[in-house]
Formats: structure tokens, sequence, C-alpha cells
């Protein structure tokens, strides 16, 4: 009896992760780059090179835990980044580019609890974290809150902001993530509000991307075998849709302030599907659906079913979108791509005509050259969107969340070149020249929907390319130092079209 406890103990100390392993719910851009050499160099194609969230592969930065000597399964981290920006981060198209200064403080708050069970590899992940920021201009003028901020800017986005009380020249906005996930080697299980990515891309990806606010989701990926993943979620997206009829009802008073509306509901489902046929080669598929109003969100909670077919069953009103991704590593290059259908007509798929073919494509090229201690990294990759893409015939489905595309972040009707170049000079010190080029058109409805037809890039077209170089070194203690100059060439974004942008900033637990 007793050599059997004692086997049974040790097999639950064997079980328990050599380190609190939590889930990546965020991740800077030379994170991502980072992550993208080591899986080149080593000739594998881990799951966080291409999902998000995902169970942490390596421990990461030790963080200063102010509650350390009161114990060791709760962290308490502070946050904290302050940054300038010559332009003004894209902020506020109508403020750019004037100077902003950007402070935020923040906290966060993560545990691991592991639970002992005879041969159950399982444990307990709950993290918080919130992130205040205020944005002030330093030249004294007040920066317009009207609509979304960031609006051209891939990297940043914010649901709730608001203008400052004092100073009266700025924007404040916050953002609050955190959630509870049951995790084991074969899968985590997560409930909460984080972002979610899926795809190849370290910018942005055509079916969901992270370069959207955080969601509140219930969010399952389950390792199947040592070559297939399943992965679906369900969330919650917010429409920008007021609801007036329950606004009369419930929220309608005597205020003469008529700021604060409800708005009607909007949902996402999820679910894909991805095989590795070879350890170097990958493939992904994908369905996912936006539904919002009245539509049967009951219908789309079975993560196996066919929402092809589900949405036909509800009427058909539901926007159903699918898709399929790869991964190839050879030598030290990796080759990805991304095919992605918002409507399909199979029998005029190369019909260049009228026609129900509205598809969006991704393809893109790594390349890394292993020096000694200082690999060169340089990556090109190429979107186009058709015209017709993330949009649809009932406003409740279209596919964005605080009015930011849920895929690819310029949305439809517009393309995207981008090529980045990155080495390290020191084991501290990162420098990355990149050059990004983007083209938007106008999205008629009626064209799209009434004649079947839109030309790419028709109407006024706005472009936006940016040439940057940046130096970024790790300072003591985690501190992250960022240096970088950019030239901006841009037309019918801003109130100068060409212009030059130096920012600063230091960062500290944040990854923006």
């Amino acid at each position: 009896m007793i050599n059997r406890l004692r086997l049974t103990l040790l097999v639950c100390l064997l079980t328990v992760p050599l380190f609190p392993q939590g889930l990546t719910t965020e991740s800077s851009l030379t994170e991502r780059i980072n992550q993208e050499i080591g899986s080149i160099l080593n000739h594998e194609l881990p799951d966080d090179l291409f999902l998000q969230p995902v169970r942490e592969s390596t421990p990461g930065p030790d963080y200063f835990n102010m509650v350390g000597k009161l114990s060791n399964k709760v962290r308490i981290e502070p946050v904290l980044a302050l940054r300038y920006s010559s332009s003004g981060f894209e902020l506020s198209p109508a403020y750019v580019p004037s100077g902003v200064l950007w402070l935020t403080p923040g906290v966060k708050v993560s545990g691991t609890f592991p639970i002992f069970a005879p041969y159950i590899n399982l444990w307990v992940y709950v993290w918080g974290r919130f992130d205040k920021h205020t944005a002030l201009s330093t030249a004294g003028d007040p920066i317009s809150t009207a609509g979304k901020l960031f609006p051209f800017e891939p990297r940043l986005n914010a649901d709730f902001h608001t203008k400052t009380l004092w100073p009266d020249n700025g924007v404040d906005f916050d953002e609050g993530q955190g959630g509870i996930a049951l995790m084991s080697s074969k899968f985590e299980l997560a409930f909460g509000k984080f972002r979610t990515a899926a795809g190849p891309s370290t910018q942005s990806n055509l079916g969901i991307s992270a370069t959207m606010p955080a969601f509140a989701q219930v969010h399952l990926l389950y390792r199947i075998s040592p070559r297939i993943r399943f992965t679906s979620f369900m969330g919650s997206l917010y429409s920008n849709i007021p609801d007036l009829g329950l606004y009369g009802e419930l929220y309608e008073d005597s205020l003469t302030s008529k700021d604060k509306y409800p708005v009607y509901a909007r949902y996402i489902a999820h679910h894909r599907l991805d095989l590795y046929l070879r350890d170097n080669f990958r493939v992904g598929f994908y369905e996912q659906v936006i539904l919002g109003g009245s539509g049967s969100v009951l219908e789309y909670i079975n993560p196996v079913l066919p929402y092809w077919s589900a949405q036909h069953s509800l009427g058909d009103i539901d926007n159903i979108q699918m898709g399929f991704d790869w991964d190839l590593i050879f030598g030290g290059t990796r080759f990805y791509g991304a095919f992605y259908m918002d409507e399909w007509a199979p029998y005029q798929t190369f019909n260049a005509g009228k026609n129900h073919n509205w598809f969006a494509l991704q393809a893109g090229v790594t390349r890394v050259i292993d020096f000694p201690e200082h690999p060169l990294y340089m990556n090109l990759e190429y979107t186009w969107c058709d015209p017709r893409t993330y949009i649809h015939r009932f406003a409740i489905n279209n596919p964005r969340h605080y009015d930011y595309p849920i895929g690819f972040w310029a949305g439809g009707n517009s393309d995207d070149l981008r090529f980045r170049i990155q080495t390290s000079l020191t084991k501290l010190d990162i420098m990355r020249l990149s050059l990004e080029s983007t083209r938007w058109g106008e999205q008629d409805i009626a064209a799209i929907y009434d004649e079947n037809f839109h030309q790419f890039l028709s109407g006024p077209v706005f472009s936006r390319t940016v040439l940057k170089l940046e130096w970024e070194r790790q300072l003591k203690h985690n501190f992250i130092f960022n240096l970088s100059l950019a030239e901006f060439r841009t037309d019918r974004l801003y109130n100068k079209n060409n212009f030059m942008d130096l920012m600063l900033s230091i960062r500290y637990n944040i990854s923006r």
C-alpha cells in the first residue's frame, strides 16, 4: 500500500510541468519574429507559430512579483510604458501628424494551480491584467475622439476611449483582459476575455487576427495526436449598432446627454483542424460564422457541427466564411500562404466577371541566414482582399469588432505588401528595417449585392507606405527600449500626406 502511494505521488510529480505554464495571449513583434527564427533554424512548426492563445513553450521573462514573499503560486506584476511619437502614433486621423506622449501604467495578476490526481496531468491557470492608457497632445491641441482609434495602424487598437478630463488635450483608453484555463499536455480550455489569432502571418491573418481588441470567448485547443490539432472558440463581438428599442425600454432617462446606448449583440463561432503532414509541413482548414440579432447562437455551440449546413438550416442569413492556410519549412526558408472564402460559386470559380467568388489571398516567404549568434531574418508578404470580402448584406453580420476587421486588418478591397529584415547586433540589441505599403478602396454594398460586381480599388483610393528603421534594446530588469525613425507617404488619410516620425518608448511587461 505504501509503495503504491509512493508510486502515485511520483507519477503526479513527474507529470507536473517543469515550470508553471500559462497561456501566451500577448506577444510583441520582436517575440513573434524570434519565434519564427527559432522555428526555421530548428526545422519545426510549433503550435505557437500559428495559434494564439497557446500553452507557453518556454518560461517568459522574470518580472518583479510584488507578492513573491507571500506566495509561490500567485504573481502580481507591475506594467509600465512611456512612449513618444512626433506624428502621434496614427492615433486619430484628424490629429496626425502631431506629437503625442503616451503613458501606460497597469498591473498583471496570474497564478498556476496543479491538480494532483493519479495519472492525471492537469492544472488551472488564472490570469488578469489592466492597462490604463493616457495619450496627451504635446502641442496642447485637443485630440479628436470621434470614431475608432488607430484606424490605419495595424499593430494598435482600442475598444473604450474618451476625452481626458484633465488636462483636456488628450485621450484616455483602457483595456482589461483575463480568464481561467484548465490545461494539460493534451488540451487548453479557456474562458475569458483575450485576443485570438489563427494563421501563419506574424502580422495579420485572413480569418481571425490579434489586430483587433480582445473579446469574451470560450476557447478550446485539443491535441488529438502529435500530428493533429483541433481548435474551436465561440465569443461575443461589439457591433457598434445602437439598439434604440432596448434603449427606449430600459436606458432612456431625462438627462440631456444621449451618448450611451446599448448595442445589438454580435457573435462569432470558429473551428479549425490543423494537420502536420510532415514535421516541417502543416495544413489547416477552418470555418467561422458571424451572426447577430435574433440568430440562433445555440446552433453553433456544437464545435463539430458543419457551420455551412447549420446556417442553411437557419435561413441562410448568417455570415459564413471558410479558409485554409499552410506552412512549409525547407532548408533555411519558410514558405506560407492562406486562402479565405467569403462567398463561392463553384462553377464560376475562374470567371472574372459577375460571380460570387469572394476571396482573399495571402502569401509569404521568410529566409533566415544562420550567422553565428547573429541570424539574419528576411520576410516578404503580400495580401490581396477582394472588394466584396469582410462585409455582409446585413450590417449585424459584418465581421468586425468595435469596427476593426476581425480578419485581415485592412479589410476588403485592399492589398498590402510588406518587407522586413532584422538582425541582432548583440545579445541585447536588435535592428530592424521594414517597408509596408497598403492600399484601400471603398466598398459599395449596392454594387456588391445588387450588381454582383465590384471593381478592385474602385473609387477614391487611400494609401499608406511606411519605411521604418527600428532599434530595440533589452535593458536591466527586463525593461525594453525602442527607438525608430520612419518616413510616411500617405494619401487621403491624414492632414498631411508625407511626413517623418520619431518614436521612442520604454516598456515593462507590455507587448505594444
